[in-house]
């Protein structure tokens, strides 16, 4: 292997995108197979994306939102309007509102 064979090898970030595109893509028509509707999977995917950074940053908003590239409140409007309990989690993991 020689230095144009290293220059041409995908970088790892291009690899991770190669391998979030080929996920997202069977996740797509797995939604598809199931006929969900399109509203249903931007919610699904919405939700779980939202609670998994929350539960990295132990349901502390303002990490989360920062995370995220979001303001606080489009975070929290988010949460409301997906039914998110966070005082809930936060209480299961012992941590007091």
């Amino acid at each position: 292997m020689n230095l144009h064979d290293l220059q041409s090898f995908p970088s790892l970030s291009e690899q991770r995108a190669v391998s979030v595109e080929l996920f997202l893509r069977k996740i797509v028509r797995d939604l598809r197979t199931q006929n969900t509707p399109y509203q249903n999977a931007v919610r699904a995917f919405q939700e779980r994306y939202i609670v998994e950074v929350l539960a990295t940053h132990a349901y502390h908003l303002g990490r989360t939102a920062e995370e995220l590239g979001i303001h606080r409140n489009t975070l929290t409007r988010a949460i409301r309007d997906l039914g998110i309990d966070v005082r809930g989690a936060r209480r299961a993991i012992g941590l007091v509102d």
